[in-house]
């Protein structure tokens, strides 16, 4: 939309007939814009129909990263749990427990059932995983998307390779035949006889006096 609208604010810019800039967009411009969003749309469709429809996987390394970070931080948790917990029991010492005895850290890690282990392992995959995938999308659609379908375009040139705001250019104009050239710009059949009347009357006042002078 943001695109469409700057288009529209630079051909009222450019073109200051109303009628030569409307039969410009309806004629030659309108069809290449709406193939143009429509091949921009497509791709952001293939982009997430990637990320939707096909085996998540991939081979960023901050991947393992997440991992181990969201591991230290369920570790993290139960800690602060399990310190809690003793400063209740031991509310009444008045040196209260600031650390967590080996026994008690090794329970936190192996006293699960083999459920549990699975659903946080699965759990942690899964959200370590997605962290990198939305970076990775959204890299995508700003690069492949926006940048070289709706903005810079690629540089072969060809009207499949431009982008929407590339469409208007000379080479557009030079490729219009003269047929077209003339519907859209051309005189109106009422204004081409008034110009050719005007011609003509010029024409006799010019010999008129020419006769006079003689």
């Amino acid at each position: 939309m943001i695109v469409h609208d700057s288009i529209v604010k630079l051909l009222d810019t450019t073109i200051a007939d109303e009628t030569v800039r409307a039969t410009f967009w309806e004629d030659v411009l309108f069809d290449k814009l709406c193939n143009a969003y429509k091949r921009a749309m497509d791709h952001a469709r293939f982009l997430l129909s990637i990320e939707l429809g096909t085996r998540p996987f991939t081979y960023n390394n901050f991947f393992s990263t997440n991992l181990e970070k969201r591991k230290l931080e369920r570790y993290e948790t139960k800690f602060k749990a399990e310190l809690a917990a003793a400063r209740e029991v031991e509310s009444e010492n008045a040196y209260p427990t600031q650390s967590i005895t080996f026994a008690q850290f090794r329970n936190m890690t192996i006293d699960r059932s083999n459920a549990e282990q699975v659903r946080e392992d699965i759990h942690d995959i899964l959200l370590s995983y997605y962290k990198v995938s939305r970076k990775r999308f959204v890299d995508a659609i700003c690069q492949q998307v926006i940048d070289y379908h709706l903005l810079n375009g690629g540089r072969s040139g060809t009207e499949d390779d431009k982008s929407p705001i590339k469409l208007f250019d000379p080479d557009l104009v030079m490729a219009l035949e003269d047929g077209k050239l003339e519907s859209i710009a051309g005189e109106d059949a009422g204004t081409r006889r008034k110009r050719e009347a005007l011609a003509a009357e010029i024409k006799k006042l010019e010999e008129a006096a020419k006769v006079l002078k003689g």
